[in-house]
């Protein structure tokens, strides 16, 4: 395991305005109730920018990403941790 991190409504929010991707199931509790998993989600590229960044952490020389396929497997619920 590379880290764990629980990401909040913060960070949704921060990442909404960031991206420019305000969809209700990522930054709307309410809202979310009413969607697939009942609950607001992580975004993707929210996650996956994470991951690369714990991953890049234990890098000591530099390098360059070419390509990056990802598959989710299941949801990331904000407020529960997850890991990497």
């Amino acid at each position: 395991m590379l880290e764990q991190k629980t990401f909040t409504e913060s960070d949704q929010q921060a990442f909404a305005k960031l991206s420019g991707d305000d969809n209700p199931m990522h930054v709307d509790a309410i809202a979310a109730r009413r969607l697939l998993f009942g609950r607001p989600v992580v975004h993707g590229v929210h996650a996956i920018c994470c991951a690369l960044a714990a991953w890049l952490r234990t890098r000591p020389e530099s390098v360059r990403l070419e390509s990056l396929d990802v598959l989710f497997l299941k949801p990331m619920l904000v407020d529960e941790p997850v890991s990497c």
